[in-house]
C-alpha cells in the first residue's frame, strides 16, 4: 500500500522562477479552475510520485488515475467504484496554473482537479451509500493532548517524514483532525472518518511501527499506530463498518498520448 505524499506549507510558499513578487493565499471565496493544463501519461522512467504545487503552479507526477480521483475528491480508493482498468495501472502527469491569483489552499486544488477531471476527460458520477468498513479517529473527553498550531505566513497544513524499515516518523504541522484523519487514511488503508469533535489546527510529531513491515524489519522500540496515538495524543481509532458514502464512476475517457 502507498502512502500519498503531499507537500503542502513551505513548498506551497515558494513562488515560479518567473515571479519576483511573493504571492498571497488565494481569496478562500474563490472557485478556481485551471487557466492552462496538460494531462499526459508519465515517463516510465520516472521514480517520482506525488501531488506538488509551487505558488501559482499545481503538478502531479507519476500518479494513478485511481490516486488522482481519490485526491481530488477526498476519498479512499475503496470508495471509488466502476473504475475503467487504466485507472489503475497507467500513469499520469498533470501541469497546470490556476486561473486567479495567490497560492490556491488544499481544498482549492482538489476542485482544480475535480473541474479539470469534469471539463477535460469527460468524467461524470453519482454518490450511493454502502456499508464499507473504515476507521474512525475519536477523541474521548478530555483524554486529548495536542499543541496549537503556532501562526503561520501562509495559513496552510503539512505532513512531513519518511519511513525507514518498519519505522514511520512525522512532524504534523498546522492540521485540522479533518487534515490528520486524510493523512492517517493512507496508512490504516481504509476510508477514515474524523469524529474527534475538534476544531482547531494542530501541531505534532508522531511515530510508530507499521503493522505490515516486512519480517525482520526494524521497527525499534516504537509501538503500533493505534497505541502510538492513545500513548502519545490520547487519540483513539476505532475499526467499524457502516454506510460511506461511494462514488460510482459513469464515465472516463482516458487522456491521449498527444
Amino acid at each position: 500500500m502507498k502512502a500519498i505524499l503531499i507537500l503542502l506549507g513551505a513548498a506551497l510558499a515558494q513562488a515560479a522562477p518567473a515571479q519576483t513578487v511573493a504571492l498571497q493565499l488565494m481569496d478562500s471565496h474563490v472557485h478556481p479552475a485551471f487557466e492552462v493544463a496538460t494531462i499526459r501519461p508519465s515517463d516510465p522512467e520516472d521514480q517520482s510520485s506525488g501531488f506538488h504545487s509551487e505558488g501559482q503552479r499545481i503538478f502531479v507526477e507519476n500518479e494513478r488515475m485511481s490516486d488522482i480521483l481519490a485526491v481530488a475528491f477526498n476519498v479512499h480508493k475503496q470508495q471509488l467504484i466502476n473504475l475503467p482498468d487504466w485507472c489503475t495501472s497507467a500513469r499520469l502527469d498533470i501541469h497546470g496554473y490556476g486561473d486567479h491569483p495567490g497560492i490556491p489552499s488544499w481544498p482549492q486544488q482538489q476542485e482544480m482537479l475535480r473541474s479539470l477531471l469534469q471539463q477535460r476527460l469527460g468524467l461524470r458520477l453519482h454518490h450511493e451509500n454502502r456499508d464499507l468498513a473504515h476507521a474512525t479517529l475519536r477523541a474521548p473527553a478530555g483524554a486529548a493532548k495536542l499543541t496549537a498550531a503556532k501562526p503561520q505566513e501562509y495559513d496552510l497544513p503539512d505532513q512531513t517524514g519518511n519511513g525507514s524499515g518498519g519505522k514511520q516518523d512525522w512532524r504534523i504541522t498546522n492540521n485540522s483532525m479533518a487534515d490528520f484523519a486524510g493523512f492517517l487514511r493512507n496508512f490504516v488503508d481504509q476510508p477514515m472518518v474524523d469524529q474527534t469533535g475538534l476544531t482547531g489546527k494542530y501541531d505534532f510529531k508522531l511515530a510508530w511501527a507499521r503493522e505490515d513491515a516486512a519480517p525482520g524489519a526494524d521497527t525499534g522500540s516504537l509501538p503500533g499506530l493505534v497505541t502510538a496515538l492513545r500513548e502519545q495524543f490520547g487519540l483513539r481509532l476505532d475499526r467499524e463498518k457502516g454506510p460511506m458514502d461511494i462514488l460510482v464512476i459513469d464515465h472516463l475517457d482516458r487522456p491521449s498520448p498527444d
